[in-house]
């Protein structure tokens, strides 16, 4: 059979070259009227033929194109790229199929259905390799053509695409307003299979946001809908989606229940994307039941069939994952590997436009993530070594008490224990809100940048919303290179890098810095309208590190901020016989007595406020160990609704 067909392909492809020699030669209309007739029916076999045998479809089709630029034939030429690009898609030539779509964009379509396909198809496809900043552009303008009544294609479908790349980019408000639109004109257009995977994808939605219950409740009327119309890969995907959610649930039997259901979905369907979602979860299930060869072995072959689909998203999360197990079993090196294939991954999913100024600003921040990340495995590293040490000194002095006190301490012994016992849950707990919180607090604002960045350099936006992205960048950077600081800071401290250069300091020179830093923006970067007053009015000298004590009372400044909405903060100093006395005072929220003894803790943070304020608990905790570098001490007089006076102890000596 395939045989047959590359017999038809070259029947066609001959006469086509032999036109294309006489066209050179005659400017007859008949001969260009025969040519314009050979190129339609090319097309029309190669619609025909082209899953049958691609290779000789996609020659006929490049021939044809050929041959439809000389004729200068619009039609030809749109319907050709478009083909091209399909058979590449078929051949699983991702980045020729994205090249020949945008190609065949430079072109003008009669057609606008055709160039709603374009339109829909690069988005999609860019949406899947992970440029999420091209595939909502290339959203957007299908909206447009759409909104402007010059077609009706995927005139419901394109809100489920924008939903799919705002809930790439975690704005999940702006994904569930577009989902629940192509909800409700899918239905208008009496279509419930596709409102079955819409409610699907709202349940995935409601997954990335940890809101379980939300999500296993629109997933099972997705699912009910899609069974009905027997979506089988949308089965597959909806499955894999349950089967995570259990496994946060620590359900493991019905974890493996519904993956067991996803890969018999993904296999119907032949969905290769599904199945290698699937593999990716078996490979946390093993995780979770400490089966590491297990859970090595699965994450093989995700990554195995995602390179093949150039699935880059989850081809990055399969080697982050198989990252962070040889990380746990100590091969460094394998680790290493890893995570540089990790990068190398990441830096292809944006790498896809020139190289421009913007592209080396964006190349410039995965870099300062990379970074981040080797700090934060060596934090990791020295916290594994304290708890252990931590460990083993409890463990020796429990066995001391045991020994001599047993029968008079017992009942004292078991509160101790109970004690420690709720710390440790304490510690874990807190563990994991700063891992998500400083996962939350560095992709939301990389994500951000780099996006908006790319909407940026296509000079396809309004001036309006250049503004509000100029400003929304402003943000995220200054987040980002906040979080950084607080972090790399922490890390200097907890290494013992800090050298204290003592030296005899004037209180009016300290001042008239932070003042500077102060108007050189400070206020702006937080966007609030606070009065910061410096009250000092006779001169102060005395003997410590300039550097440190500035950088302390900075912290103090920001921390301030973060938690007052209006009035103003208050900077100032005196002297207590042999001590200087320094403070900040607020007008903001203040803080509860139960709180007053854990705020210089690491990784806390007043109650639910994170929503708000953001930032990773490590503000105070610095402050903290700056003070106690300077041989000083800090407290803290505050009350909710009242505002907080942090006052430092200094040596005058």
């Amino acid at each position: 059979m395939i045989f047959k067909y590359t017999i038809l392909a070259l029947i066609f492809i001959f006469p086509l070259n032999l036109l294309s020699e006489n066209s050179e030669t005659s400017s007859d209309a008949i001969n260009i009227e025969n040519q314009i007739k050979l190129i339609d029916k090319n097309i029309e076999f190669i619609k025909q033929n082209y899953i049958i045998n691609s290779d000789s479809s996609l020659m006929l089709a490049i021939q044809t194109l050929g041959l439809a630029k000389k004729d200068n034939y619009l039609i030809g030429i749109n319907n050709c790229y478009y083909n091209i690009a399909l058979i590449n898609i078929i051949k699983n030539n991702t980045d020729s199929a994205i090249h020949y779509y945008n190609k065949g964009l430079e072109y003008d379509f009669r057609d606008k259905d055709l160039r709603a396909s374009f339109l829909w198809n690069l988005a999609d496809l860019y949406r899947i390799t992970g440029n999420l900043s091209m595939a909502l552009e290339k959203s957007l303008d299908l909206r447009t053509l759409i909104e402007s009544k010059q077609t009706k294609k995927y005139s419901y479908q394109v809100y489920n695409l924008l939903a799919l790349c705002y809930q790439g980019i975690m704005e999940y408000d702006l994904a569930f307003e577009n989902y629940s639109k192509s909800a409700e004109q899918a239905l208008i257009k009496e279509n419930e299979a596709f409102a079955g995977v819409i409610y699907a994808n709202i349940g995935n939605l409601f997954y990335d946001q940890n809101k379980l219950n939300l999500a296993l409740e629109y997933l099972e009327k997705g699912i009910k809908l899609e069974e009905e119309y027997e979506l089988y890969a949308n089965l597959g995907n909806s499955f894999n989606v349950i089967a995570d959610i259990y496994l946060k649930l620590n359900k493991l039997d019905s974890t493996e229940h519904y993956l067991k259901l996803a890969k018999s979905n993904n296999i119907k369907s032949d969905n290769q994307s599904g199945l290698a979602k699937t593999y990716y979860e078996y490979s946390k299930v093993h995780l979770e039941n400490s089966k590491v060869d297990s859970a090595i072995f699965y994450l093989n072959k995700t990554i195995d069939l995602a390179s093949m689909l150039n699935s880059n998203i989850l081809l990055k999360d399969a080697y982050l994952s198989i990252s962070d197990i040889y990380f746990e079993k100590e091969d460094y090196k394998k680790a290493y590997n890893y995570h540089h294939l990790y990068f190398e991954i990441h830096n292809k999913i944006f790498d896809v436009k020139k190289i421009s100024k913007a592209k080396a600003i964006e190349n410039k921040l995965i870099q300062q993530e990379s970074e981040t990340k080797i700090v934060e495995l060596k934090l990791k590293k020295q916290k594994i070594i304290i708890i252990h040490l931590f460990a083993f000194f409890t463990l020796l002095v429990i066995a001391g008490v045991i020994i001599v006190k047993y029968l008079f301490l017992f009942k004292k012994l078991n509160k101790e224990l109970l004690l420690s016992k709720n710390k440790a849950e304490e510690s874990d707990i807190l563990k994991s809100e700063f891992l998500k919180t400083i996962s939350h607090e560095i992709r939301t604002p990389l994500n951000g940048i780099i996006g908006f960045t790319d909407m940026i350099i296509s000079n396809k936006r309004s001036d309006n919303e250049l503004k509000d992205i100029k400003k929304y960048l402003y943000r995220s950077s200054q987040d980002l290179t906040s979080t950084i600081e607080n972090i790399v800071e922490m890390a200097h401290i907890s290494s013992k890098q800090y050298q204290v250069n003592k030296t005899n300091i004037k209180a009016s020179l300290l001042f008239k810095n932070i003042k500077n830093k102060v108007n050189d923006g400070f206020l702006y970067d937080h966007n609030k309208n606070i009065i910061i007053d410096i009250d000092f009015n006779n001169e102060i000298d005395f003997y410590s590190d300039i550097n440190i004590l500035r950088k302390t009372i900075l912290q103090l400044i920001k921390n301030a901020l973060k938690y007052t909405e209006k009035g103003k903060i208050t900077v100032g100093c005196y002297k207590e016989k042999a001590r200087v006395i320094f403070y900040v005072k607020d007008t903001g929220i203040g803080i509860g007595k139960e709180k007053i003894d854990i705020i210089f803790s690491p990784f806390r943070q007043l109650g639910n406020t994170y929503i708000k304020t953001g930032g990773i608990g490590l503000g105070l905790t610095i402050v903290n160990e700056f003070v106690s570098m300077l041989n000083g001490k800090i407290w803290v007089d505050s009350e909710l609704g009242k505002g907080s006076t942090f006052f430092i102890s200094l040596p005058n000596k």
